[in-house]
């Protein structure tokens, strides 16, 4: 049975800004680049993903858009025992994401979404990994999750999980591996290859230094790693981590796949189902 809070998430239908059920988009299989009639990329996306999509007009996020010093998050829910945050896609807290951080605040967690790329997003980049690049974790990412971390001591909070859409679900891993005391996360369609092919890192590494549960949603074109039976899964499973394909879905679809397509609303709905058990075994 549906949960009242993903009966309103899921009633959520986005409008695509190009692409996939919204207009002309064309992917370049080399660069792994899905790139809309509107300019917008990501090259940590597999091609054929899901473009970015714009939020709905007629969807009333519950939540609040704050700043802590010059960072920039959405906050959802009360202050309580539990919180969740969330670390978003490359298009920023466009498309769904909002009312996903609206309907954790539904289930009793306190929500906090972050943007560390300060308001940019990779839409119209000429050189998507290059902008993200420019994002490292060590100076910019981990700075601002420590001060997110400081935030929600001061709410008195103290299990804290990570939810990672595609770039948030590398961010929460370095963040686990670097020791920020997230106690689970769960990552959709998750580009934790971004250790390598942005900043030149090891993925394997990154992911055997993981000291948390997480739970990885991949797509079916998202890459063998992170499917059950990969290397990044194999690896995330020694701390707990487990993970489960949708091999009929693509990239970005919990976030920004068209709702009215019966298939992708009932895998969304999965995923979020999944994302919650895990989150209530774990925090």
């Amino acid at each position: 049975m549906r949960s009242r809070a993903l009966r309103r998430l899921l009633a959520f239908v986005p409008v695509l800004a190009a692409g996939r059920g919204g207009g002309d988009a064309t992917c370049d299989a080399s660069s792994g680049a899905c790139r809309s009639d509107g300019g917008e990329a990501g090259s940590c996306c597999p091609s054929g993903s899901w473009p970015a999509l714009q939020p709905p007009e007629d969807y009333k996020p519950r939540g609040m858009d704050e700043f802590l010093e010059d960072l920039p998050v959405y906050v959802a829910g009360q202050p309580g025992p539990k919180a969740v945050v969330v670390l978003p896609e490359i298009f920023g807290f466009a498309g769904r994401l909002k009312g996903i951080c609206d309907t954790l605040a539904d289930e009793g967690y306190f929500v906090v979404m972050v943007d560390s790329f300060r308001g940019d997003s990779a839409a119209g980049k000429a050189n998507p990994l290059e902008w993200i690049a420019n994002t490292p974790f060590d100076t910019v990412v981990g700075p601002d999750l420590k001060r997110v971390f400081s935030y929600l001591e001061t709410q008195g909070i103290s299990s804290v999980g990570a939810l990672g859409f595609c770039w948030g679900a590398w961010a929460f891993c370095k963040a686990s591996a670097a020791g920020l005391p997230f106690k689970a996360g769960a990552g959709a369609h998750p580009s934790i290859g971004l250790e390598a092919a942005a900043f030149g890192g090891d993925e394997a590494a990154l992911a055997r230094g993981v000291a948390m549960p997480v739970l990885l949603l991949p797509a079916g074109n998202d890459g063998p790693a992170v499917k059950p039976g990969g290397q990044v899964a194999a690896l995330l499973a020694v701390a707990g981590g487990s993970s489960h394909e949708y091999p009929g879905m693509a990239h970005g679809w919990v976030t920004r796949g068209d709702l009215r397509d019966a298939a992708v609303k009932r895998d969304a709905e999965d995923a979020m189902r999944r994302i919650l058990a895990h989150f209530k075994a774990h925090l």
